[in-house]
């Protein structure tokens, strides 16, 4: 056959998946730069230390080439900022740079979860599964911003996909597997209890599989063991710095009895299958959420249908996607803060479409052969129905009411402060991640930050909650002060305000002393 022969018969056998991907790609990343309104602190330092990783084979504290980087306190993996060198070289310091990798791997898992459906359910049940979750607002919601969480759908769908393969007889995939389950580890801090647990479930439903392959599962407990070394290594030894964000939000807090520790861990585990939080309001912090359900009402109802097969049916394929299902609140319900959290409950949404799409083709292959493909274009436009209330918000109204959220206003801060007098110190008062910030969208070289750039730069940024008059006093020439909450400023002579996209509400104020303002 010759190469545009094997081409065409591609995309004749392809184009419905084509064209989940391409719609799931459009969904990721138009207006990407515009839509999160703007560059959060997080996607700030992650696109500045690729850069520096980049450009100096370190990061911005100095350190070579590390596995972490210490952040806010938190010590987090590296695993965000080395996969966005390349974007970062191709686009630069911007918000197209900084998100594209997060798109990337939202694009990427919705191939690679086809893929293992199509090993595990057939081709109709991985075409549902596509269709689910390139429509997934929970999905297109954290492929659309810089959080290395986006990379455990892909990692897990790639490690059930090797595992089906290997199942089905290939020596090779399960230290595949293994590999993407070592990675997951890196990916967000969630995987450390949930890749445990998922192995632990695999193991005991298929252990007569591993132990008469020892061959190839010895090998693979070895690589996974060297690729989470580093993981143990780091929490062991620096515990504190590791666990810092754990220790300050975690339901184990200090005159909490057991009652109350499994009680509350109920509460918040009951929370993440509620239907607020799956298809009324969602996850209140709008970074994570549009104000509208994590699901459609479409996939939640072909899910609770999915469940439903797989308890009659309860294969061992069906146990470990029940499993998986019933695993995914547990992290985040060991957490006391932002509860329901759709972040730190991640793990959920390759599973999800999963299960829905076992509901949705179950529901179909009940009609009569003569009307199933009627069936089957009723249940497409039922999802793109469903899918509209979260369209039309977050391509909305979204930027205007997630724009404090986002930090919105550094930027246009920055801009004012480009017109100023170069003499004119620029004040960033309680703006947490402030300095990533100003790297970010002034992009100042990594070299001069590793040279300690804002010591001796007109940018400062004073600890929080100092008091406003020691700063009017301390800087007594001319300065603007930036701040993301409108105080009162006591040596203000003139107020710049910042306000959301296309709305009156202000989200970011620049106080300009007399100095400054009489000139």
């Amino acid at each position: 056959m010759s190469k545009s022969s094997a081409m065409r018969d591609f995309f004749r056998r392809h184009w419905m998946l084509l064209a989940l991907v391409t719609t799931g790609a459009m969904l990721r990343m138009i207006f990407l730069s515009g839509i999160p309104p703007a560059i959060f602190r997080d996607e700030a330092e992650k696109a500045c230390n690729a850069g520096s990783l980049l450009l100096t084979g370190r990061d911005l504290s100095g350190r070579l080439l590390p596995l972490f980087i210490n952040v806010f306190g938190v010590t987090t993996s590296a695993i965000y900022q080395y996969a966005a060198i390349p974007f970062v070289s191709l686009f630069g310091l911007n918000e197209w740079g900084a998100r594209l990798p997060a798109a990337m791997a939202g694009c990427a898992t919705i191939i690679v979860n086809y893929y293992y459906m199509k090993r595990e359910r057939g081709m109709a049940t991985a075409l549902w599964a596509s269709l689910f979750l390139a429509l997934s607002p929970w999905h297109i919601i954290f492929s659309r911003w810089a959080q290395q969480g986006i990379f455990l759908p892909l990692l897990l769908a790639g490690a059930m996909l090797s595992w089906r393969a290997f199942l089905g007889g290939s020596r090779h995939a399960l230290p595949i597997a293994a590999v993407c389950f070592g990675m997951a580890l890196y990916a967000y801090e969630v995987a450390r209890l949930f890749v445990p647990a998922m192995l632990l479930l695999m193991s005991i439903l298929y252990w007569r599989e591993l132990r008469a392959r020892w061959r190839e599962t010895l090998p693979s407990v070895a690589i996974l063991l060297l690729m989470a070394a580093p993981v143990i290594s780091l929490m062991l030894s620096n515990h504190h710095s590791a666990q810092a964000r754990f220790s300050k939000i975690s339901i184990f807090q200090q005159g909490n009895s057991p009652a109350g520790i499994m009680l509350e861990f109920s509460r918040n585990y009951l929370s993440h299958l509620s239907p607020g939080f799956l298809l009324i309001r969602g996850d209140a912090e709008l970074r994570h959420s549009a104000g509208v359900g994590m699901l459609t009402g479409a996939e939640c109802a072909a899910a609770i249908a999915g469940i439903i097969l797989l308890i009659k049916r309860r294969g061992r394929g069906d146990l470990l996607l029940l499993g998986w299902l019933a695993l995914y609140p547990v992290p985040a319900s060991l957490t006391r803060e932002g509860v329901p959290h759709a972040l730190r409950a991640i793990v959920a949404i390759p599973v999800i479409a999963d299960v829905a799409a076992c509901g949705m083709a179950w529901c179909v292959s009940l009609f009569p052969d003569r009307i199933q493909t009627a069936a089957c274009k009723i249940g497409v436009l039922l999802q793109l129905a469903a899918f509209l209330p979260f369209a039309v918000s977050y391509f909305g109204s979204y930027a205007a009411r997630s724009a404090f959220n986002w930090q919105y206003g550094v930027k246009q801060a920055l801009q004012i402060g480009a017109r100023l007098p170069a003499d004119t110190n620029m004040v960033f008062y309680n703006v947490t991640g402030a300095k990533y910030l100003v790297a970010f969208y002034a992009k100042i070289p990594p070299g001069e930050i590793q040279k300690d750039y804002f010591a001796h730069s007109r940018y400062v940024f004073p600890p929080f909650n100092i008091s406003p008059g020691l700063l009017c006093s301390k800087f007594t020439d001319s300065t603007a002060y930036v701040m993301p909450l409108p105080y009162d400023w006591p040596c203000a002579e003139k107020t710049i305000d910042i306000r959301a996209p296309g709305s009156f509400q202000t989200v970011m104020r620049m106080n300009l002393n007399k100095q400054r303002a009489g000139k």
